[in-house]
């Protein structure tokens, strides 16, 4: 991930704009509390309709969040934002935090959000541009517990505002939910969009739709099924002379398209030659390419989880069932408990147009490499190479495409740029090699292209066979359909 110039300008938003909206207020607790070791995880975004003229003034506030279980057992909790390669830290400690050579002082509030054995902390990053909607964030949130003295974190997750518009439109579809030219969020006909427009909505994070599923629901096709499954004790047990195999129904359909996350604790006994699970349509078949993902044999306790994407029909129910057609029966095994998640649309989707530039192709140059920390290629010295880059949208014969490369460049030599042949890296589908203008320093070069076959690659190269005479720094290449 890059911090591209719009980068730079949302974590100058972090960095000034950020303020904590919720605190841990609890007296912490003796390291003999109940409960076991706090664990984190990531709510999520969303951004905020109401209190604020941002989103009339085509700005943006988004608001994330954290949980914390088990909070009885945590002195303190923390949330990193990151970008690129910079980041930024607000706690609920009280003591200041050094970002970028400065010590920021946290704000403790009163705002908790506080469950039982939880708490819930969040903070705001105000005033987001339009151009730094598609900026990815990278959030980790993170616990200090006091029994273990260690810091426990979540697993790192990634948001962005464009994220949070489309989980919106795919809620509320009927509201024609758009960021208009000026980078207000508005409903049909250009209204904006206010919380009061969409029944249910709360700014507070919320984190993916989670269920606990019943486990004595469990069904089998017919009586023929020879399954002598026994629910007990809330747990489902697969005697070790079961000959059958069970499904149970979820609370809510999943449409094609859509993943869920599938995690399973159990029992598998010595008798047992272990399990598959995969989502269904009610019996034992499968409604996904990969029904074979979740195959489990290890013997003895467990927790298992796996990600499945639905890719043909839809699925209302999982199926439990032997490891393989060799060993059909689940016999031996004890399920404690099946938990889905339901998985929205991409949290942080990437930016229309936008190159990868992982696929790199240096032709063989040792000195040009892709930095994955920064998102940037370097190329430190050049011998009149070719640098390619797979092209990120469909174009073809006659079609015109607006390029913009950003980046900077120490030398002198000019850049061309161009398009290869789809399968050809080496065939030049481009009318002409134009220079890119205005290329030297810190750049954002524009030009348009006119194809001449279909295209595959996009490519950079020094002028008229020279080599480039200085270190080039290549951080974002957009690529879109000109429109006339």
């Amino acid at each position: 991930m890059f911090i591209s110039k719009n980068g730079k300008r949302l974590m100058a938003y972090i960095m000034s704009m950020a303020i904590l909206l919720s605190g841990l207020i609890y007296a912490p607790k003796t390291a003999d509390a109940a409960g076991g070791e706090p664990t984190v995880t990531v709510l999520g975004a969303t951004l905020r309709l109401s209190g604020t003229d941002d989103n009339k003034n085509g700005y943006q506030s988004m608001r994330i969040g954290i949980k914390v279980a088990n909070a009885e057992n945590a002195k303190s909790c923390s949330i990193k934002l990151a970008l690129g390669n910079k980041s930024y830290i607000v706690s609920t400690k009280e003591v200041g935090e050094t970002v970028a050579g400065g010590e920021v002082k946290t704000q403790m509030t009163n705002l908790c959000e506080k469950g039982s054995d939880y708490v819930t902390y969040a903070v705001v990053i105000k005033k987001i541009p339009k151009d730094s909607f598609y900026e990815q964030v990278h959030i980790t949130g993170y616990a200090d517990a006091i029994e273990s003295e260690s810091e426990v974190s979540s697993t790192p997750e990634a948001r962005n505002v464009m994220g949070v518009v489309n989980a919106l439109q795919e809620k509320y579809p009927e509201l024609g939910i758009h960021i208009n030219d000026e980078g207000t969020l508005c409903k049909t006909g250009d209204v904006i969009l206010a919380a009061e427009d969409l029944d249910g909505y709360s700014d507070k994070p919320a984190g993916d739709e989670i269920e606990n599923v019943d486990l004595s629901n469990f069904k089998h096709a017919d009586d023929n099924n020879n399954c002598t499954v026994k629910y007990n004790d809330n747990d489902l047990i697969f005697p070790s002379d079961n000959l059958g195999w069970i499904n149970i129904p979820l609370s809510k359909s999943v449409a094609t398209g859509k993943s869920i996350i599938i995690k399973i604790e159990g029992n598998v006994g010595e008798q047992s030659n272990g399990f598959r699970c995969w989502p269904s349509q009610g019996a034992d078949g499968n409604v996904v390419d990969n029904p074979n993902l979740f195959t489990h044999e290890a013997k003895g306790d467990f927790s298992r989880e796996e990600t499945f994407m639905i890719t043909h029909d839809s699925a209302n129910s999982i199926c439990i069932k032997g490891k393989d057609y060799l060993n059909p029966d689940v016999k031996d095994i004890t399920i404690k408990s099946i938990t889905i998640t339901y998985l929205g649309i991409d949290k942080a989707p990437v930016e229309p147009g936008l190159v990868d530039l992982s696929t790199f192709d240096a032709n063989n140059n040792a000195s040009a490499s892709y930095d994955s920390a920064t998102g940037y290629v370097n190329i430190e010295n050049d011998n009149v190479n070719q640098y390619s880059f797979k092209l990120p949208i469909t174009a073809t014969t006659g079609d015109k495409v607006n390029v913009t490369v950003t980046g900077s460049y120490e030398g002198t030599k000019a850049l061309r740029c161009w398009i290869a042949k789809s399968g050809n890296v080496w065939t030049n589908v481009t009318d002409g090699t134009p220079e890119l203008p205005n290329t030297s320093g810190n750049f954002e070069s524009k030009l348009t292209l006119t194809l001449t076959d279909e295209g595959g690659f996009i490519c950079l190269k020094a002028y008229n066979g020279n080599a480039l005479d200085g270190k080039l720094v290549i951080k974002k290449i957009k690529v879109e359909k000109a429109t006339n």
